[in-house]
């Protein structure tokens, strides 16, 4: 190879060893990774079951946006009612002042 300097010779020397990793070689090659994950698999199995109940649980129960919108819209009935309330009763106070 031509002469290069120290700096460029280590980026080289860094490129090839992750290059390595890329290609399986080595402790912490993405092999060497996928084996060690490997002693989790009871463990993912577990939360994936805990995370299927939780799903079913939440898809069960009505949603909490629903529910808050259905409490809004009573909120608003009621007051419309009250408005038309206070209304006739203004109303009839009047008819009773002028006859």
């Amino acid at each position: 190879m031509a002469n290069v300097s120290e700096e460029t010779q280590a980026i080289l020397d860094r490129l090839k060893r992750e290059g390595d990793l890329v290609r399986n070689s080595g402790a912490h090659s993405l092999k060497g990774i996928k084996v060690e994950l490997g002693k989790f698999h009871s463990v993912f199995d577990e939360m994936k079951k805990s995370l299927k109940g939780i799903s079913k649980q939440r898809n069960g129960s009505p949603d909490v946006l629903s529910q808050l919108s259905a409490l809004r819209v009573a909120d608003q009935q009621a007051e419309a009612d009250r408005a038309k309330r206070e209304e006739q009763l203004a109303q009839e106070e009047f008819q009773k002042s002028v006859t």
